[in-house]
């Protein structure tokens, strides 16, 4: 308001000008208007300070007129019964908050300064501790959504948050991880400050956003158990259970493909968190040599970029489905093979049990 409403402007000039008779001047005079009761009381305080040899000057400073009306606003909200906003619930207040950031991003880029068409955001600093509390996953990425239009416009935004629904993998260049593994080296910060796609590779790393949109726990994860589809993810993290070898702390992560596993080794690498790449070695016996030398590159593209002091590669024999007994031809949605792994028969092979033992490890 103070930036754009000329009554505001025009009250606050007056308030300088009322203030200014109280003062000196610049040139070292007292304003014809003073009231005579401050120079007398200057005068009596000198005099009964003359044995130290000082002057008296009282100055009276014009107060902040915008900080007077933000410490003496109250927000009333009335929701059948009408208080101020301190006597809501923490939601309530939380979704209040959520509606001030929305606002503020819808409104700011119409408001630009008339001199340089510079966004007033600019110089606007917002900072939030764990904005998601008490608000449900959608309004979390409502929220997000409001804090990237308000970036996009120039402000700056910082975030502490425990929800992967305020972080987006495609903006890994601005994520901070604050991390305290021991007492003694303390509280460690990882971020990835370079590019670590090539070509269309960060373009194929975001499309796989709508396979798994809640590939942003990675950042949380204390080991990250990177997998080629649905079917993987689903069984795998179901095995692990079934056998007591299950750790919450581990995020599975659908990569879309195998050929997209690179790409999430790449951002695991940067931010140094602990992962196990899960792949399929992809050789059946209904394959071409064409295909199994296609599938090879992809397992060498894989094992290229793996950081062996930070992860490691897992191959499955051909696929999940061949490990797990199912018969050649079996459909391989999530749902037969989850059916297959919870039959009163099922057994499951040394094999994989040794491999899902490894995965969790």
């Amino acid at each position: 308001m103070s930036e754009s409403n000329n009554d505001w402007r025009s009250a606050k000039e007056g308030l300088a000008e009322l203030f200014s008779i109280f003062n000196i001047n610049d040139d070292g005079e007292h304003h014809a208007r003073r009231p005579q009761e401050i120079t007398e009381l200057e005068l009596s305080l000198s005099r009964e300070l003359s044995v130290w040899g000082t002057k008296i000057d009282i100055e009276i400073k014009e107060p902040d007129i915008d900080n007077v009306i933000k410490s003496n606003t109250q927000i009333w909200i009335d929701d059948g019964v009408r208080t101020d906003i301190v006597r809501k619930g923490h939601g309530l207040q939380r979704a209040l908050t959520l509606a001030l950031v929305q606002v503020l991003a819808k409104e700011t880029p119409g408001r630009l300064h008339v001199d340089n068409d510079v966004r007033i955001s600019n110089s606007k600093y917002f900072i939030f501790e764990e904005p998601e509390l008490y608000l449900h996953p959608q309004a979390q990425r409502q929220l997000f959504d409001s804090f990237v239009k308000l970036s996009d416009l120039g402000s700056q935004v910082i975030i502490c948050t425990h929800s992967s629904g305020l972080i987006d993998l495609e903006r890994y260049r601005s994520i901070y991880i604050a991390d305290k593994s021991d007492d003694e080296a303390g509280t460690v910060v990882r971020k990835c400050a370079g590019d670590i796609f090539e070509g269309d590779e960060k373009k194929d790393f975001n499309l796989t956003y709508w396979i798994n949109p809640d590939r942003s726990e990675l950042f949380f994860a204390k080991k990250v158990i990177l997998l080629e589809g649905a079917t993987e993810k689903a069984v795998i993290p179901a095995l692990a259970k079934k056998y007591e070898l299950y750790k919450y702390e581990y995020t599975a992560i659908d990569c879309g493909s195998k050929n997209s596993i690179p790409q999430y080794i790449k951002l695991l690498n940067c931010f140094l968190i602990p992962y196990v790449a899960v792949y399929d070695q992809d050789h059946q016996h209904h394959k071409n040599i064409d295909a199994r030398n296609a599938a090879d590159r992809s397992t060498q593209n894989i094992l290229n970029v793996i950081n062996y002091n930070i992860g490691h590669g897992l191959f499955l024999v051909n696929d999940i489905e061949e490990e797990l007994g199912l018969p050649q031809g079996t459909s391989s949605k999530p749902y037969v093979a989850l059916s297959h792994i919870n039959r009163e028969d099922f057994q499951i092979s040394d094999s994989m049990l040794d491999k899902i033992t490894a995965i969790y490890d």
